[in-house]
């Protein structure tokens, strides 16, 4: 168990958890990319494309213990494959607390699987590929978070042999999945990010060009409906998962385009059936205030927007090429518009982590997420720009 040091910024931020181990293998899992999850006792859950006993990623645990401090359990670590990491997505809870995870490359075929971990009674969780897909007319290379209805069914996109689909896993009474696809796009389509489903069992998400809609019908079949075409209104490519908020708008991330070509924050708003929903911009990204929004949203209940841009930033120190190691901002509604402001500036040294990619979680009044790379250890030290395995941290907006 650590507890760690803050750091001041425009907020105080708390590196709850610094990656140290190996690509190697052993341990501890390095170089975490998506977004965390968290239960309702307050832990917090992610992956780590490298690391763990075989090298090939994790799925991970971080227990926040009574004292304030955090434990880092490992909950899963992918097998030993054929390509040296599993490539694991953002994880989603199911409603029995099961966690869903897809994996874009799987071992042997390298097509990717589809993973479902459950706590056992002795303590731990036990993990189980419920899913292999083996390419060609079985598709290939799950993206994004899954989407999990009321029934157990998980829902995310793939590749069918060159076409962007969409696809149903659906548990039998044996024990083994099913899958199905239930859409493919015409043309060259790619994900943008995973799905986001409704209360009605209503799917969204987002490719290159266009915000999608998928509603169930009666018979098991799904009604398709474009509700956005982000290409016609010129609008940059959208990057992560769309989230929705109480009045059925949705919000998203273009991590090009933009009034500076840096980026921008979407919503999305209902509008009559069968009609195109409208868009409105919040915020254009520039180099001052972070670029390239490419990690998940996430909305407190006050209505509040918050994100990372993996690159850009007010503190001026590079990250490579490009000036400033991103940002964690919060965007807020006022009277007229959307007040953008920077929380937290990454920088590049042996305290903060920095290229946060995979955006925020907020938890208490909290917001919590990763970065791929910063931080304490020298474990990861083995290249010019790659400087550490990575950090957990913690960040209270004042």
């Amino acid at each position: 168990m650590l507890r760690l040091g803050t750091r001041s910024a425009a907020q105080t931020e708390t590196i709850i958890h610094n990656f140290p181990s190996t690509a190697e293998g052993g341990g501890d899992g390095v170089w975490p990319v998506n977004a965390l999850i968290a239960d309702t006792r307050g832990n917090l859950y992610g992956t780590t494309s490298a690391g763990g006993d075989q090298g090939t990623g994790t799925v991970f645990e971080l227990q926040h213990m009574p004292d304030g401090s955090w434990n880092d359990v490992i909950v899963y670590s992918f097998p030993a494959n054929d390509v040296q990491s599993y490539d694991p997505q953002t994880l989603v809870f199911d409603e029995a607390g099961n966690i869903f995870v897809a994996a874009l490359q799987e071992n042997g075929t390298g097509s990717g699987g589809v993973f479902k971990l459950s706590r056992v009674q002795s303590g731990g969780w036990s993990g189980t590929e419920i899913y292999t897909f083996h390419s060609g007319n079985d598709g290939q290379s799950p993206i994004g978070r899954l989407a999990i209805d009321s029934s157990g069914n998980a829902y995310g996109v793939f590749d069918v042999q060159g076409a962007l689909a969409v696809f149903e896993l659906s548990p039998q009474p044996d024990g083994t999945w099913t899958k199905a696809v239930i859409y493919t796009f015409p043309g060259q389509q790619f994900a943008a990010g995973g799905l986001t489903t409704d209360s009605s069992g209503n799917l969204y998400g987002a490719t290159q060009a266009l915000a999608f809609e998928l509603s169930p019908q009666v018979g098991g079949t799904w009604l398709y409906s474009t509700i956005y075409d982000f290409s016609a209104h010129g609008i940059g490519y959208p990057m992560g998962d769309l989230v929705m908020d109480g009045t059925g708008s949705l919000y998203g991330a273009s991590v090009s385009g933009g009034a500076y070509h840096a980026g921008s924050i979407m919503q999305l708003t209902p509008a009559g059936p069968g009609q195109e929903w409208s868009a409105t911009i919040l915020h254009n990204f520039s180099h001052a205030t972070g670029i390239w929004p490419n990690g998940n949203l996430a909305l407190d209940r006050r209505g509040n927007i918050y994100g990372t841009t993996q690159r850009g930033g007010p503190s001026g120190r590079g990250c490579g090429e490009i000036a400033g190691c991103g940002v964690v901002f919060q965007l807020s509604l006022r009277n007229p518009g959307w007040s953008y402001r920077v929380i937290h500036s990454f920088s590049r040294d042996d305290v903060d982590g920095f290229l946060p990619l995979g955006g925020v979680t907020v938890l208490d009044r909290t917001l919590y997420g990763t970065t791929q790379q910063g931080g304490d250890s020298l474990q990861c030290k083995n290249h010019a720009f790659f400087v550490g395995c990575g950090v957990a941290f913690g960040i209270s907006p004042q």
